[in-house]
């Protein structure tokens, strides 16, 4: 069997105790920097983790959690895993109240740009629909702004209104 094919075929299933146990391997060069990691959930191919303590707040996380992390699963649960993500500590609860009451906290500069926004909707894939009037770029820059606050937000489709 050659690179790609090993690649795309787990080893392991996709369980949140195989997961745990696979994230056993990276814990101990976490713990003596003074941090950790946690699973919280697995979600159709997204594994979502928390970095705790000194993990939590240092600059290299992302490094961490893409070049350690998110490979060692990748190795271990081949094609079954689309991506990790980070949430962190104070990570609010992702519904439409929530996107809004962010959203509400940037409405002052969004329409300082011409823009109005709402969301519409979210579904339980994490998908959102935001109604959106004004420029485009400001609808990428509003989307982004959500997913950075909401890691489980994997998509924001923006639906043009006049």
């Amino acid at each position: 069997m050659d690179a790609v094919e090993s690649a795309d075929a787990p080893t392991l299933e996709l369980t949140m105790e195989n997961v745990d146990a696979a994230l056993d391997e990276v814990r101990p060069y976490l713990i003596a920097d003074g941090g950790n990691v946690e699973l919280v959930t697995i979600d159709d191919g997204m594994i979502v983790v928390r970095l705790n303590g000194a993990c939590g707040t240092c600059a290299s996380s992302t490094a961490t959690m893409k070049g350690g992390i998110e490979k060692l699963l990748k190795q271990k649960f081949g094609a079954a895993v689309d991506e990790v993500v980070n949430v962190s500590g104070d990570a609010e609860e992702m519904t439409v109240e929530t996107l809004e009451a962010h959203l509400e906290k940037l409405r002052k500069s969004i329409t300082s740009y011409g823009g109005e926004v709402s969301v519409e909707s979210l579904d339980s894939r994490g998908i959102c629909i935001l109604r959106f009037k004004g420029p485009q770029a400001l609808a990428f820059s509003i989307a982004q702004a959500l997913k950075q606050k909401f890691p489980l937000v994997r998509e924001c489709k923006i639906r043009q209104v006049n």
